[in-house]
């Protein structure tokens, strides 16, 4: 992919418009299908079953819900394509690892090796063949109701739709549509899906490990969902964004699992302009110079925090009940999905996919560690580790 494909403001745009603007309306819709992913990881479940470890299934039912939201339906049925969501991510990412990791130091040549990787390593090229593939016949359908301006039937909802509308290739475009759109895609899955994928894996194995914390959510949901609470297997159409908003326990514990996870050195930003820039503490930024933030320091500092309990080496799961610190809201105290204009715009579907996947494993589940969690504290992996034994919870 290069610039002519999208650049990252435009990414920002769609996710903004077609993503968090629209929330309400996918949201039963992703509710939908991160069951249907539950259900397909787990099975019948007659017999309980031990995960090895949960990512692997946390990362289907996160690329089965975008899948849907993001080229629709249809596709999202369709098997390669919800392979291209999950794993494309780990393709380039393991490509990397074994051609020049050293290049990640320079900023410029790391640039030009990312690009050799997603244009010519034979694993991103099948993965990137087989998602065009399967695009081209839903794009030509379409387009063809569109150019006959069909006003019959539904209009597709979904970003592809919207994307087809609003975001036409530019007339230097070297290649076809079904490539642009294809690109198109795979950035909105960087966007998306693995991030949304570690952390909710993340939130869970807290559970497991702290399962004193579990009873209190579901008596959480039970008050919030009532009688429905125990329509184990329904539709959930309980599930909304808004009742969603009411689980101020769930809430806090994704905030405070993400506060402590093991980022470091993060969020790069480059110095475009030609003049040095001095910071208060005296540190000069030449041009072209990189600078990166230490999370780690801004979260555990008691200066930055903004609630009253302190501690912030340990993990507390209701540290921000009942104060203005939503799972969602950015700030210096609070780094994981950046700060400012060039903050995550997709955050909130993503805690709201998060949180759906919590709820519907909490009713439908028990869920215990059946052995050690280990939480990693390098810098190479943020992915827990950790057997876990799924059973049917029974009422």
């Amino acid at each position: 992919m290069g610039n002519e494909d999208m650049t990252s403001e435009d990414i920002r745009a769609v996710i903004v418009k077609s993503l968090t603007g629209e929330m309400k309306t996918y949201a039963p819709r992703a509710v939908q299908y991160i069951n249907i992913a539950l259900q397909e990881a787990l099975g019948d479940l007659s017999e309980p079953k031990e995960i090895p470890n949960l990512f692997p299934m946390v990362q289907h039912m996160v690329a089965k819900a975008s899948a849907s939201v993001f080229v629709g339906t249809e596709l999202a049925e369709n098997k390669e394509v919800v392979e291209a969501f999950e794993y494309i991510v780990f393709d380039i990412a393991r490509s990397a690892r074994n051609n020049n990791a050293w290049l990640e130091y320079f900023t410029k040549l790391n640039r030009f090796r990312m690009w050799f990787i997603g244009k010519f390593m034979p694993p991103i090229r099948e993965r990137k063949r087989r998602l065009r593939e399967a695009i081209i016949p839903v794009i030509n359908k379409r387009l063809e109701k569109m150019n006959a301006k069909d006003s019959s039937g539904e209009r597709p909802s979904d970003i592809l739709q919207d994307m087809l509308e609003n975001y036409p290739p530019p007339d230097t475009y070297s290649s076809d549509i079904y490539t642009y759109y294809c690109h198109w895609m795979i950035g909105l899955i960087f966007a998306a899906v693995h991030t949304t994928s570690e952390h909710g894996t993340m939130i869970l194995y807290r559970l497991l490990k702290h399962p004193e914390i579990i009873n209190e959510l579901i008596e959480e949901q039970k008050q919030v969902f009532g009688d429905n609470f125990n329509s184990c297997n329904g539709d959930y159409n309980d599930i909304t964004t808004a009742s969603l908003k009411k689980l101020v326990k769930l809430d806090s514990v994704c905030r405070e699992t993400l506060r402590v996870k093991n980022d470091f050195l993060t969020l790069p930003h480059t110095n475009i302009s030609n003049k040095h820039i001095v910071l208060s503490n005296g540190v000069v930024i030449p041009p072209g110079q990189d600078v990166l933030l230490n999370a780690w320091a801004n979260q555990h500092d008691s200066n930055f925090q903004k609630d009253s309990k302190g501690n912030y080496n340990e993990f507390i799961p209701f540290r921000y009940v009942s104060i203005d610190r939503p799972s969602t809201k950015i700030g210096d105290d609070y780094l994981v999905f950046g700060e400012g204009k060039h903050a995550c715009p997709g955050r909130w579907f993503a805690l709201q996919e998060i949180k759906t996947m919590v709820s519907l494993i909490l009713r439908n589940y028990t869920i215990t560690a059946s052995s050690p969690v280990e939480f990693p504290m390098n810098a190479i992996t943020r992915i827990p580790s950790g057997k876990v034994l799924f059973q049917k919870r029974k009422f």
